[in-house]
């Protein structure tokens, strides 16, 4: 009896920690997933607005993608507690970037404040913490609390050169054209005259904060959009149009067949697997234009539409316009470039002409595809890929 006994308890003994085990290794799972989605939350809070400010606060920046990262921790649960990071500087978030090691060729993260690309987030459950995971068979075995930790690395990246649906996920992005400059030099309506050499006024802005739209000045200009031509002057919004001979945007065909109902899912939805089909899975613009089919025939129908779209980021398409037309209203336009931005005003809704207040912005998103051969100077400025790289 005794060595039975003995036996009993050896084995409950063993089956005990063989549990304990278990229960750590599902609580480092959970705590994994903790760790990956604070990072990629924090690593997309990097590719922020003020990018394109000329004088941007990179400590701002980090301070709001390490308040990120703390928030998306606490939203999830390990053992059925919260996970809490310490966010102070020397804490278990740290920015920098990723560059290959010149002896090894191995990639390794250099810490920095300076312009940070990576996040990386080490997330603990552990006795010294207090935040240990209890164990099933404490009393048995005489240990309180297991530790669990996990390091997730997450990174942006803007050697963009298209985009493509992953996993279910859209391409956040809309089936709208924006002029990109006049081989003429007639027109000062365009994405290049507007926002690229600085010419646009700067009237709203956007609050992070309350997501609303502020009609005061935020750094970054804006374009108008104008849907006919017109050749009024004094509102803010039409200065910019004054000398608009044609629309110098258009509902692009990016495979939604320019049928307007298409049309509007793509607008408050995205780009999806199947739309992406006409492009072969992929829509890549690496430099040489692409030609797709554009018609300015359904702005009018869609206002509703853009309306509910203020405030959004969204990635558009940038065109050339060699004035090539089937005659029905659809044109032959070239894609050159891909751009990001949301809608802040719309005027005109319900009229002739319809006037979009729209305001370059940064965002990143796993849909997008890099080419890490792709030079610094052809780097996007507008939309970055994101992902985890450790």
């Amino acid at each position: 009896m005794p060595a039975l006994a003995m036996v009993i308890l050896v084995i409950g003994v063993a089956a005990a920690l063989i549990l304990d085990r278990l229960w750590l290794d599902a609580a480092r799972v959970e705590l994994t997933t903790a760790a990956e989605a604070a990072a990629l939350a924090a690593a997309g809070r990097l590719a922020d607005d003020d990018r394109l400010r000329t004088n941007a606060d990179t400590t701002a920046i980090i301070e709001a993608a390490r308040f990120t990262a703390v928030a998306i921790a606490a939203d999830n649960r390990v053992a059925g507690s919260e996970v809490h990071l310490d966010s102070s500087p020397d804490g278990d978030i740290r920015f920098g970037v990723v560059t290959d090691d010149p002896t090894t060729g191995e990639p390794v993260f250099l810490e920095t404040d300076h312009h940070p690309s990576s996040v990386i987030v080490r997330a603990q459950a552990i006795r010294r913490r207090g935040n240990g995971v209890a164990l099933f068979f404490r009393h048995l075995t005489g240990v309180e609390t297991g530790n669990v930790a996990s390091i997730a690395e997450a990174s942006i990246n803007n050697h963009v050169i298209g985009f493509h649906a992953i996993l279910g996920a859209n391409v956040p992005a809309m089936p709208l054209g924006i002029l990109e400059s006049d081989t003429t030099g007639s027109r000062n309506d365009t994405w290049d005259w507007q926002i690229v050499q600085q010419h646009g006024q700067d009237l709203y802005g956007y609050d992070e904060t309350t997501h609303s739209v502020t009609q005061s000045p935020d750094g970054i200009r804006e374009m108008v959009l104008t849907s006919t031509s017109s050749s009024s002057q004094g509102n803010p919004t039409q200065e910019a149009a004054s000398q608009v001979t044609s629309p110098n945007f258009q509902i692009i065909d990016a495979g939604n067949g320019l049928i307007e109902k298409q049309c509007r899912r793509q607008i408050l939805e995205g780009w999806d697997e199947e739309d992406l089909t006409t492009f072969g899975g992929e829509f890549i613009l690496t430099g040489t234009p692409v030609s797709i089919e554009g018609t300015d025939k359904l702005l009018s129908g869609l206002n509703d539409d853009f309306v509910k779209m203020i405030g959004h980021k969204r990635i558009c398409v940038l065109y050339q316009d060699p004035g090539q037309s089937n005659g029905s209203g659809i044109k032959r336009l070239l894609a050159t470039q891909f751009v990001a931005g949301r809608i802040l005003a719309i005027e005109g809704t319900g009229t002739e002409t319809t006037q979009i207040v729209f305001q370059p912005t940064v965002m990143a998103t796993r849909t997008a595809i890099i080419d890490q051969s792709q030079s610094d100077e052809l780097a996007n400025p507008y939309v970055y890929n994101l992902q985890l790289t450790h």
